[in-house]
């Protein structure tokens, strides 16, 4: 398996938003289509597609300004193989290899127990921060960061 990163074109943008989660899965990451519309609107945000050898399987996002991972989305049919894990290593050397940068922060919906098991398993700990509350005003999305 030989997952990489790849930018995206006209050329792969539609295989890109062709890829979706389960529907349970919905609450917890927007589309492909509405994460590469809003990279459109600040330079520092990067969005990548994740491959496995030249096969579309996902797409990561992540802010050079904010140092953040702010979208991590694998395709239902290709959960459970080690792609999203292997696309988080990539882009934790990247901000790594960044000499600005001191923590990488990300945020996650509070169910969404597979990103939560899935970013812990890095290092990353709860930083306090919550992005979103819900009507109830309990936490909604909840932010983790990991000292680089």
């Amino acid at each position: 398996m030989s997952v990489t990163l790849k930018d995206i074109t006209q050329e792969n943008f539609e295989e890109l938003i062709s890829l979706f989660v389960d529907q349970e899965q919905e609450q917890f990451v927007a589309s492909n289509l509405y994460t590469i519309a809003q990279m459109q609107f600040k330079e520092e945000k990067i969005a990548k597609g994740v491959y496995v050898d030249e096969k579309a399987v996902g797409l990561i996002a992540y802010d050079l300004e904010d140092y953040d991972i702010w979208r991590l989305m694998i395709d239902a049919r290709f959960q459970g193989n080690g792609y999203g894990r292997k696309a988080m290593e990539i882009v934790l050397d990247i901000l790594r290899k960044d000499s600005r940068l001191e923590t990488a922060r990300t945020s996650i919906v509070v169910e969404n127990v597979a990103m939560r098991n899935l970013i812990v398993s890095f290092g990353f700990k709860e930083n306090g921060k919550v992005h979103r509350y819900r009507d109830d005003g309990e936490p909604d999305e909840i932010e983790f960061e990991l000292d680089l």
